[in-house]
This record gives structure tokens, C-alpha cells and sequence, in this order.
């Protein structure tokens, strides 16, 4: 007797958890799957501290997503879309910008999975 199983292939989403900078004034979360669909991402920046902008950089070594936020309003700023491919490994940058450049030694860094 033989026996055929056919199985969908495993998913492997991972948000990014909440990426700060390296002095507290802002964050980045990048959601994999939002509200469970595969092929729709979500990225949230946060300005907690008012002073300086914080810019978000989301990318899977082929596509890259920016944000910034300036308000520190505690509103955050927010976009949805399908960004990446799925079964991508996605690196999550978090700066704050000082005279129009990224401030390096305020750098935050984190990793996902689309």
C-alpha cells in the first residue's frame, strides 16, 4: 500500500519586536503578517522624545521601505502594504536625523522574517 501526503510548506513569519534607538527617542515594529495575511506588512514608527526626527529603514537586501517620524505626539506614524516577498529574512534599521543625516551612534537594529 501506498500512502501520498501532501502538505503545505511551513510559515515562518517573525515580527521585529519594538527596535529602539539607542537613546530611547523613538522605535520602529515591523508586523509580518498583519492581521494574519501572508502578503501584508505593516511598519510603525514612534517619536517618543521630542528633538530630533526618528527615520525608520526596512529592507530584505533587495527592497527597502523608509519612514520618518517628526510629530513625538504619541500618534506614531504607520504604512501597510505587501513590502517584501514571503520567506524573506528582513533587517530593521532606527536612527534619529540631525541636521538631515542619520545620526550613527543612535542607531537601533533588529531582524524579522516576511
Amino acid at each position: 500500500m501506498l500512502a501520498l501526503c501532501v502538505a503545505t510548506p511551513a510559515h515562518a513569519s517573525q515580527n521585529s519586536g519594538w527596535v529602539w534607538t539607542s537613546t530611547r527617542s523613538g522605535a520602529v515594529y515591523f508586523d509580518a503578517d498583519l492581521n494574519g495575511r501572508r502578503d501584508w506588512e505593516k511598519i510603525t514608527i514612534c517619536l517618543n522624545k521630542p528633538g530630533h526626527p526618528i527615520q525608520a529603514r526596512v529592507h530584505d537586501g533587495r527592497h527597502m521601505r523608509a519612514l520618518v517620524d517628526t510629530t513625538a505626539d504619541g500618534r506614531c506614524v504607520s504604512r501597510a502594504g505587501d513590502f517584501f516577498p514571503e520567506e524573506r529574512d528582513i533587517t530593521v534599521y532606527v536612527h534619529e536625523i540631525w541636521d538631515n543625516r542619520e545620526k550613527a551612534d543612535t542607531l537601533g537594529e533588529g531582524s524579522a522574517r516576511s
